[in-house]
Order: structure tokens, then C-alpha cells, then sequence
């Protein structure tokens, strides 16, 4: 059985403040995708986790020098992955 370096893919909202993540897909419906487009975030960019509101409020994320709020929803369909890489 071969070993491979993927990195598990999970959902933005599942993350902890302070993490790095890559923006992996979107698996919510075309809307969701167009909404985050236009606010800047797509597949393969590099995003923080600033901070979460409580009980299940938005989440708060870095994304090319842009601090973007998110609700929990749109959260859930943002697939990412832990990353080592560098904010613009």
C-alpha cells in the first residue's frame, strides 16, 4: 500500500482560529460559488482563520489582504485543507 501526502479536506467552519488553510472547493450549488467569487475567494488561494463567533456565528477570514465575515453556512461549503503558505 502506497503512502500519500494528502492532507485531509474539511470544512472552513470545522477549522481553529489562527490556522492557514488552502481553499480546496466549494461543494455548495453555483450561487455559493459566484457569491465567494465575488468577494474575492476561490479554489487554491490561501486563506486565515481570524476568529469565530459564538454559538455558531459568522467566521471571520483573511484572504488577500481582505478580512471577509462569513456565516456558518456559507462556511460549510468552503472544503479547505491545512496549509503552509503565505498571506499576500
Amino acid at each position: 500500500m502506497k503512502k500519500t501526502d494528502q492532507k485531509p479536506i474539511f470544512p472552513l467552519f470545522e477549522a481553529r482560529p489562527g490556522r492557514l488553510l488552502r481553499v480546496m472547493i466549494f461543494s455548495g450549488g453555483s450561487g455559493i460559488e459566484h457569491k465567494l467569487r465575488q468577494l474575492g475567494v476561490k479554489p487554491g488561494d490561501c486563506i486565515e482563520l481570524l476568529r469565530r463567533a459564538p454559538f455558531d456565528g459568522p467566521l471571520l477570514i483573511r484572504v488577500r489582504k481582505r478580512e471577509i465575515a462569513l456565516g456558518i453556512g456559507v462556511a460549510a461549503n468552503i472544503l479547505v485543507e491545512a496549509a503552509e503558505c503565505d498571506l499576500p
